[in-house]
């Protein structure tokens, strides 16, 4: 253990978590794990940063974009308390059986039982780390939660020190950018917002992505939700919004590089996007202007579609 806790005072913060999970794998059993931070300035203090090296990431989506609000044990981590417990501390075993989380994501996985340390401090979650087991292994023992409440308390220490005001997506990836952060954007959910504003088709996108036309529009339903809209227009004008107040905030963007106010133009036919165009029919519709301006601003951020299915790149002008 001592090693363990000298790696918490050591190690990178951003991975600080994930290495804390393999690290606990050696002497606490268990078959899939996740963890998660707490974005301090949201106004809705939101979980973000949701990772796992034995959990995919089509599964650990659906966790941070739906069941993490109807989880029974969210409510009480959410109280920003320092503390390691069991979910059969709060509820039984009869009624995790019954759960919906339990039936539609726990048993795909195959676990049962979950242990959950709540890093937190001087009332700031900073984040959490589950640990989920079968039903045959048996659930978390006194002895195995001791050993991660010890831990929790070492991970307490580290954020409280390093963080004292809490953690944002800002924060802890430069590569962030403030819109997808502004909306709570999963990467991909992000992926496919750049994607609407370059003016892609919905087939175009299933296609590139990879994904069914179903996947694709549960991922805009989560996009349209989060921004509070109903419709395309609504989508580009709230992000038309959006991009003017983030670009009248920062002044620098990722290492340091120079990011220009960007002026509004006159709605014009022919779009210029990078050294290509895009082509408007006259006359333009709110939206179509709407997607004129989103356009050059998604130029402008450096944004570049990868080529397959990875992590959104960050959008940055650094390496420009």
């Amino acid at each position: 253990m001592s090693k363990v806790i000298m790696e918490i005072y050591s190690a990178p913060i951003i991975d600080l978590l994930l290495d804390c999970c393999r690290d606990l794998k050696k002497v606490i059993p268990f078959d899939h794990s996740y963890t998660n931070l707490n974005d301090q300035t949201n106004k809705f203090r939101e979980m973000f940063n949701y990772r796992s090296e034995d959990t995919d990431e089509e599964t650990l989506a659906s966790y941070a974009n739906y069941y993490h609000e109807i989880d029974f044990i969210s409510w009480y981590y959410k109280q920003r308390v320092p503390m390691a417990f069991r979910a059969t501390d709060l509820v039984s075993p009869e009624t995790i059986e019954s759960s919906r989380i339990h039936k539609e994501w726990q048993s795909k996985m195959g676990v049962f039982y979950t242990a959950t340390a709540c890093i937190a401090a001087d009332d700031i979650l900073y984040g959490t780390i589950s640990l989920m087991r079968s039903k045959e292994a048996g659930d978390f023992t006194d002895a195995e939660l001791s050993i991660l409440n010890e831990v929790n308390q070492h991970l307490c220490n580290r954020f409280k020190l390093t963080y004292p005001n809490g953690v944002n997506r800002l924060m802890m990836d430069a590569g962030v950018d403030p819109i997808a952060a502004k909306y709570s954007f999963t990467p991909r959910e992000w992926e496919i917002t750049c994607l609407l504003m370059q003016g892609f088709s919905r087939a175009s996108i299933a296609e590139k992505l990879m994904i069914s036309t179903n996947t694709l529009k549960k991922h805009v339903a989560n996009i349209y939700r989060k921004m509070g809209v109903n419709s395309a227009t609504q989508f580009f004008a709230e992000l038309g919004r959006a991009d003017s107040e983030s670009e009248r905030r920062r002044d620098f963007v990722g290492g340091g590089a120079f990011l220009a106010l960007i002026e509004p133009r006159p709605a014009w036919k022919r779009v210029r996007v990078g050294r290509g165009s895009r082509i408007f029919r006259a006359p333009l519709s709110k939206s179509q202007s709407i997607r004129a301006g989103m356009l050059r601003s998604v130029v402008t951020r450096g944004f570049a579609y990868p080529k397959a299915r990875p992590w959104l790149p960050p959008l940055s002008l650094a390496s420009r």
